[in-house]
């Protein structure tokens, strides 16, 4: 009889465990959140990266982007450079734009100016 308690109190576990990490990584953060410029730096490993975007607000939970990005295998790809990041982001997301490099494009347009001669 105890057997079958402990499993089904495993089984429980499982279940309410695998919806939290499920959640948590692919439910935003806050959907009416906006958007924001995000910088990572260059020598920035995993942790101190997932504690900054913890620190900004755009992630819920640290450890799970850790572990997301880890058992993705993906740690040593997680590029520099400025991101428009947004909790209404999905933390897999997020996670894809850091390591695929998605930097922050900004649109500068030069107007042609022409010299007039008045001499």
């Amino acid at each position: 009889m105890t057997k079958k308690y402990f499993f089904l109190i495993f089984f429980v576990f499982f279940i309410f465990s695998g919806f939290y990490v499920w959640q948590g990584v692919y439910l935003p953060k806050d959907i009416n959140g906006k958007e924001k410029i995000f910088e990572v730096k260059g020598g920035e490993g995993l942790l101190q990266i997932a504690d900054n975007l913890g620190k900004e607000g755009l992630i819920k939970n640290k450890f799970l982007f850790d572990l997301y990005v880890f058992l993705r295998t993906d740690q040593g790809k997680l590029q520099a450079g400025f991101y428009y990041l947004s909790p209404a982001m999905p933390l897999n997301y997020i996670a894809r734009k850091i390591i695929a490099g998605e930097i922050a494009k900004i649109a500068v347009y030069l107007i042609r100016s022409y010299k007039k001669n008045l001499s």
